[in-house]
């Protein structure tokens, strides 16, 4: 819905299906070399393009490729209701090194997504897929809820996707000269807060602004604005990464609280992971997670720095990022015009 919004925005200077493979630049321009040898030039280059992002080898040459972050996730969307979603709208199936995971996505539609420790690669082709990935999950989550098993058994066979989780540690430097990354291709993270989109609008949010700025009467300029929205987004972006990357910690590591059954009187799940869940699991409930979902929904926060109207509400604030994206898509079409293909 929001990439439909922004498109309409922009109207149909939108070209797809072409892939940028190099840039050149200097001081005053930036030229985009793209597959099949068009060259288009604009003020700036907006790297958008996800974990594997060719940009980011333009911005930083030496860094080397994603980390396999210990995970792999299926994922797809089941067409039934629970009895209970008017209670409860997301769920957290919670297990040994593995876990289930159910959001209300409406329209009497679930959203599931299975997490499992699988080395990267290690899992045949027609596993990942259709029904032998059905088959695949039920046998591993053998003996779970079977809330698990009516949502695996009400989703579509070819709607069922698998994927390996990469990430990348926090990066301090987003740009190159008029070359800026945004989104995956800034800060990869894993899944578990759904963060990663959210991430991006307030990363176009933020460029958009400064570059709004940069493009006005007596502006400050295109490498200025790449500056300021690098600082402005830096500090953020790498806290939700921390805070996504432990969040996948806690659950892989989470064990069966400790519990003291009074008849007969014993201690139930007296292992060592079991004792600090126990201790851990108020101060998470009742402290750790509301300030983290404070952090993560305040924007603009202290650290998100957007400069809104006093009292606008979040989703306010959501559709302004749409909207200051699509202006700024705008502004780069404008900008950018062909100069013919390369010899």
């Amino acid at each position: 819905v929001l990439q439909e919004l922004l498109l309409q925005r922009v109207g149909d200077c939108v070209t797809k299906g072409k892939e940028v493979v190099d840039c050149e630049q200097d001081e005053h321009q930036v030229t985009a070399i793209l597959a099949d040898g068009t060259r288009h030039v604009a003020d700036l280059l907006v790297g958008s393009d996800g974990l594997n992002s060719k940009m980011r080898t333009i911005v930083d040459p030496a860094e080397g490729p994603a980390s396999w972050s210990g995970y792999t996730c299926f994922a797809a969307i089941a067409y039934t209701v629970p009895a209970d979603i008017k209670e409860v709208g997301y769920k957290v199936f919670l297990g040994r090194r593995k876990y289930f995971v159910s959001v209300d996505v409406g329209g009497g539609r679930i959203q599931w997504y299975a997490f499992l420790n699988i080395p990267p690669g290690s899992m045949p082709d027609e596993q990942r897929t259709g029904a032998p990935a059905i088959e695949f999950l039920r046998n591993e989550f053998e003996g779970w809820s079977e809330e698990v098993f009516d949502l695996l058994d009400s989703t579509p066979l070819d709607e069922v996707e698998q994927r390996d989780l990469y990430d990348r540690p926090p990066s301090v430097s987003w740009k190159n000269g008029r070359v800026v990354l945004l989104g995956d291709a800034a800060h990869p993270m894993m899944p578990n807060l759904g963060q990663g989109g959210c991430m991006a609008i307030e990363d176009a949010f933020v460029l958009g602004r400064e570059l709004a700025d940069a493009f006005a009467e007596d502006g400050p300029g295109v490498p200025v604005a790449l500056k300021r929205y690098n600082q402005n987004r830096i500090l953020r972006s790498a806290a939700v990464q921390g805070m996504s990357r432990l969040s996948s910690a806690i659950l892989f590591q989470y064990n069966h609280p400790l519990e003291l059954e009074l008849w007969p009187p014993r201690l139930k799940n007296a292992m060592p992971k079991s004792i600090i869940t126990r201790m851990g699991q108020g101060f998470l409930q009742r402290v750790a997670f509301p300030l983290q979902f404070e952090f993560l929904f305040d924007f603009p926060g202290p650290l998100g720095e957007v400069r809104l109207a006093p009292g606008l509400s979040a989703w306010e604030g959501a559709l302004m990022a749409v909207e200051n994206a699509g202006r700024s898509a705008v502004r780069f079409a404008t900008n950018s015009k062909p100069s013919g293909s390369a010899g």
